[in-house]
């Protein structure tokens, strides 16, 4: 609890994910779905915990959970607490403890995926050309496109639909646009649209 919090700088964090997990356990009843899925950002300052992690996800009754290599970006509150990257020990700790998730039943994450997180701690660029223009839409509560999640999550560069349905967007010279710049991102290692990525497996 207290690494949760600290690093997510919210106090009390970590027990309103616990109320969360158990609120939808119990709404879910005995039913196969929805999936509960936990989503960890790794880093530096939570490699050690990681086992524990997972058996917390396993105490809580969550179907799976999927991890992130924490990323570093320009705007200052999305940058995580630590040191950017990993140390070479650090990095054979994560190794190691990857190895040994990478049969578990219970992680979502696919090992094609948990073979990047060097490259991200390493500062290497995304390996794969960016389709997220292609198989991903992000859209926002005022109506606003963004070319892909992290930018939609930091608010950058907003597309309005202006009175279009968003099939009218996806259709407009403006998203092709998008499209080709995405495809030239090497920038984020974030879990969905790495995974869709890896999918469709379209290296460049």
């Amino acid at each position: 609890p207290e690494t949760h919090d600290r690093l997510r700088r919210v106090n009390g964090g970590f027990a309103r994910v616990e109320r969360a997990v158990a609120n939808l356990r119990r709404v879910r009843g005995r039913a196969s779905g929805p999936a509960v899925n936990l989503v960890t950002v790794v880093s530096s300052e939570n490699l050690d915990e990681l086992p524990a992690i997972v058996d917390l996800v396993r105490q809580w009754k969550a179907d799976s959970i999927g991890l992130i290599p924490a990323q570093f970006f320009e705007q200052p509150s999305m940058q995580p607490l630590g040191e950017k990257g990993m140390t070479p020990e650090r990095l054979k700790t994560l190794d190691r403890l990857l190895g040994d998730l990478r049969d578990d039943p219970i992680l979502e994450s696919s090992e094609a995926y948990l073979d990047m997180f060097r490259d991200c701690f390493e500062g290497k660029p995304f390996p794969l050309a960016c389709l997220v223009g292609y198989h991903t839409v992000t859209v926002d509560c005022y109506a606003n496109v963004y070319r892909c999640f992290p930018f939609g999550l930091m608010g950058l560069e907003p597309h309005s639909l202006q009175g279009r349905i968003l099939s009218q967007w996806w259709a407009s010279e403006e998203a092709t646009v998008l499209r080709k710049e995405s495809e030239a991102c090497r920038s984020c290692f974030f879990n969905t649209p790495a995974e869709m990525n890896l999918l469709f497996q379209v290296a460049k």
